[in-house]
């Protein structure tokens, strides 16, 4: 058996037992952890309702199908829902890929995330990343 080899057979038995398996058992465990309440989280805020409501208020409850078809002529009471409302409604479905099953849009957020994207605050019109800077020295 060659040096390399048994070297490997050392590196491989050191990884698989003691003190370093536990450790990388531990880390795979914290991963499979945090994947797993992220991705709860994540379906739970797109399950609880229309992630579009707070993008574009009442407008994206609107049936744009019975609009366009002409069967609804006014479901706001504020005067008519007309054809502009779902082509808004629509461009933000696209924008933020909320046409896409909740698995594709789970693995774009994760990697966002990980890549220090967290969005844009609705309320703020600002990076999340950077509202978050900006009260971190204060607490």
């Amino acid at each position: 058996m060659s040096a390399l080899t048994s070297d490997f057979y050392v590196y491989v038995s050191l990884i698989t037992g003691g003190e370093m398996g536990f450790v990388l058992k531990r880390i795979a465990q914290m991963a499979a952890v945090i994947i797993a309440a992220t991705f709860l989280a994540f379906a739970a805020m797109n399950s609880l309702g229309d992630p579009l409501f707070n993008v574009v208020g009442f407008h994206a409850s609107v049936d744009c199908e019975a609009v366009l078809a002409g069967d609804i002529q006014d479901v706001s009471g504020q005067g008519g829902t007309d054809v502009g409302d779902c082509e808004v409604v629509e461009a933000a479905r696209e924008k933020y890929h909320l046409n896409d099953p909740l698995p594709v849009r789970y693995v774009r957020w994760a990697g966002d995330v990980v890549q220090g994207d967290l969005g844009v605050s609705f309320k703020n019109s600002m990076p999340v990343s950077t509202i978050i800077g900006n009260r971190i020295p204060k607490s």
